[in-house]
C-alpha cells in the first residue's frame, strides 16, 4: 500500500483471494470499475476491496450469474437501494419489521442470529439504511422466508395495464433464475411475477408464508414443486398447481430447457 492508502493489483488480489486475471476480468465484464494512476497502473482502496470480496462471496460460494453481479453492484456496497430508478432493489423494510414484531423477537435477538447490530437492524427496518444481499438472505432464513417475500415489487402508482416487455425486472438472488413483476399497483392484493428458470436451477430451501395462497401456471418447460417436504408435483406445459401459502414449498425446473411459468400469490 502506498502513502495515499491504494494498493496496487498484486495487492488486491492477495487480499481477497483471487488472481490476477480474475480481477481484470471482473472489471471487463463491468463487476468493478477501477481506479488507475498516471501511469495507468490500477489501484484499490479499503472500499474496492471490500467490494471485491462480496463480488468473489457471490460468484464462488453462491454461484450468482455475472449479470445478476453487475446488477448488484451498479450501486455503492452492493446494497438494495431504496429509489425509483433502481427499483428492483427496493427491499419491503416494514414487512421485515412486522415478521420481527409478530414473532415476538426483539431487535437485539434478530440482529445477533444473523450477524449485525441492534442498531443498523432498527436503520434496516425503518428504510434508513441499505442491506446487502448477504444480510437479506440471512435475515429471510431466519423467519423461515424465501428473500423474493422481502422484495418490494409493486409501483407506489396505479397502473392498470403492463405492456409486454415492460413489467418491472428484480434480481431474484438464485442462480439460472429471472423474474418479472406483472403488476405494477400498490393497490393490487395480488403479486403476479413472471419466472424464466433454467435447468436445474430454482429455489431448493422448503419455506412457507404467513397467509395468503399460491397459483403457478407453467407456460414452457417444467417445473417441480415440492410441497410440505412429503409430495412432489412435476408440472408441464399448461399444468397449474394451487395451495396454502403456509405450506412449506419449493422449487425447481428438473428439464433440459428453460421453464416460464406465472406464478401468483394473494396475501387474502
Amino acid at each position: 500500500m502506498n502513502e495515499q492508502g491504494f494498493f496496487n493489483i498484486n495487492e488486491a488480489a492477495k487480499m481477497v483471494g483471487v488472481s490476477q486475471a480474475t480481477i481484470r476480468n471482473w472489471e471487463k465484464n463491468g463487476l468493478i470499475k477501477s481506479k488507475r494512476r498516471d501511469n495507468n497502473y490500477r489501484v484499490f482502496d479499503f472500499r474496492d476491496i471490500e467490494t471485491l470480496k462480496t463480488i468473489k462471496h457471490y460468484s464462488a460460494e453462491k454461484g450468482m450469474t455475472q449479470e445478476l453481479i453487475r446488477e448488484l453492484v451498479s450501486k455503492d456496497d452492493l446494497t438494495f437501494i431504496e429509489s425509483d430508478e433502481t427499483s428492483y432493489k427496493k427491499i419491503h423494510h416494514i414487512m421485515l419489521k412486522k415478521y420481527r414484531e409478530d414473532e415476538g423477537y426483539t431487535l437485539d435477538e434478530v440482529a445477533q442470529a444473523v450477524g449485525i447490530s441492534a442498531s443498523y437492524l432498527s436503520r434496516i427496518e425503518q428504510g434508513k439504511a441499505n442491506v446487502s444481499f448477504e444480510v437479506l438472505e440471512k435475515l429471510a432464513a431466519f423467519y423461515g422466508e424465501s428473500t423474493l417475500r422481502f422484495f418490494d415489487i409493486r409501483e407506489e402508482v396505479r397502473n392498470e395495464i403492463v405492456r409486454n416487455g415492460q413489467g418491472k425486472f428484480l434480481a431474484s438472488g438464485f442462480k439460472g433464475v429471472e423474474i418479472q413483476a406483472l403488476i405494477g399497483s400498490s393497490s393490487s392484493p395480488l403479486d403476479v411475477i413472471r419466472f424464466s428458470i433454467q435447468p436445474g436451477c430454482g429455489d431448493f430451501k422448503a419455506h412457507s408464508h404467513r397467509s395468503g395462497n399460491e397459483f403457478i401456471f407453467v407456460l414452457t418447460g417444467q417445473l417441480e414443486v415440492v410441497l410440505d417436504e412429503s409430495s412432489a408435483h412435476l408440472l408441464g406445459v399448461n399444468d397449474s398447481i394451487h395451495f396454502e401459502s403456509s405450506r412449506t414449498h419449493r422449487w425447481s425446473n428438473p428439464g433440459k430447457e428453460a421453464a416460464d411459468i406465472i406464478w401468483v400469490h394473494s396475501y387474502i
